[in-house]
């Protein structure tokens, strides 16, 4: 019999078919379940316990995404939609619960005053990434820098995916969220003071620049992990000689290179726009005497 937790079971029901509606839904939900499991990890005064909660989030969304994954199979064995057609509703599914998470961090942050000494207590990563940076740091204008970053992530969510398949793409999901929104919270925060702007626009402005990129990284990582986890499957599931195997395998194949295509897009988004539009939000600089007499 399948395990389920109970904050699982709580938030299952019925996913609305209708890709407006569907992916609302599932942001929805997945926010809910991080703020609950991040809930549990402090009220339990454990030391890491952000990092605790991304373990609670993951087992907690684990049966929405076991769900996603059938509906995934019934469309493509027990259907007449093509297989590429029911791969890129499952991506956008998981895309909406990866902007859940990311969004219940973003919550978590703020409601912990920005502050990145009671944020890195639960989540030790953030505190280390902060230092004294803003979004205006010359480090995220790194073309090469933030390309090998991502495709290491995207390696990790192959490797985690292929072996513990469905939590694997969870973990990595919920850890990348917890880490984005805490850090770039309070980064854009901390940029927020040193901005000529009135912090409402500034807040706008710095979210214009960082979600295109964010969105395509997110989704290049949940496209790796689906694709290693299908991998997976048909590795156990299917024998070398069965065309279904050549078939999970081949589609595996063409879901990796869309995942490094996007990963490459992300790093050139994040390089050269971001840094683009963050310019435009950064104080004015002092004018520099000129010489003469």
């Amino acid at each position: 019999m399948k395990t389920i937790s109970i904050l699982g079971k709580l938030a299952g029901g019925a996913v609305p078919e209708s890709l407006r509606a569907r992916l609302p839904y599932l942001a929805g939900e997945a926010a809910v379940l991080g703020l609950v499991s991040n809930a549990i990890a402090f009220a339990l005064g454990l030391e890491l316990a952000g990092v605790v909660a991304v373990f609670l989030c993951s087992a907690a969304l684990l049966n929405r995404f076991d769900e996603l994954l059938e509906e995934n199979r019934r469309r493509i064995y027990e259907s007449t939609m093509p297989s590429g057609a029911a791969n890129r509703l499952t991506v956008f599914s998981v895309v909406a619960i990866f902007v859940g998470v990311l969004t219940a961090s973003v919550v978590i942050a703020v409601a912990s005053g920005t502050d990145p000494e009671a944020i890195g207590k639960g989540l030790p990563l953030v505190h280390a990434r902060l230092l004294d940076d803003t979004i205006f740091s010359p480090r995220f204008q790194d073309f090469l820098g933030i390309a090998a970053n991502n495709l290491a992530v995207v390696a990790c969510a192959g490797v985690l995916a292929f072996i513990y398949r469905a939590y694997g793409v969870l973990l990595v999901l919920c850890w990348n969220a917890a880490l984005w929104g805490s850090v770039l919270t309070v980064l854009v925060a901390r940029s927020t003071e040193q901005s000529h702007l009135p912090a409402p626009l500034f807040v706008a402005g710095a979210s214009a620049a960082l979600l295109p990129h964010l969105i395509l990284e997110g989704a290049a990582y949940v496209i790796a992990g689906l694709a290693a986890l299908y991998a997976s499957k048909a590795s156990f599931y299917y024998t070398r000689t069965d065309p279904r195997f050549r078939a999970v395998m081949r589609s595996a194949l063409h879901m990796v290179l869309v995942a490094l295509i996007l990963v490459i897009v992300g790093a050139v988004v994040e390089s050269t726009y971001a840094p683009l539009v963050i310019r435009q939000l950064a104080p004015p600089q002092p004018m520099t005497p000129s010489g003469g007499l």
